[in-house]
């Protein structure tokens, strides 16, 4: 009776030790980077387009590499 308790144990402790596991990490992509959330355009790849802002006229200005431009 001992001897089977004793193989018993020493199985499932020894079946515990021998398997290895890694923690799950899951992997979410950046939703930033995801392509369909950006849209070129090609007219504005030319000038260096670096911002754009509405003034209080109405008027779109456009923060270029050379300059602003309205």
């Amino acid at each position: 009776m001992h001897l089977r308790t004793l193989t018993f144990l020493i199985t499932i402790l020894s079946s515990g030790l021998s398997t290895s596991g890694q923690v799950y990490t899951p992997e979410q992509p950046d939703p930033l980077l995801q392509p369909w959330r950006w849209q070129a355009y090609p007219q504005l790849h030319g000038p260096g387009f670096r911002d754009v802002v509405e003034d209080a006229n109405g008027h779109i200005w456009f923060g270029t590499d050379s300059g602003v431009k309205r």
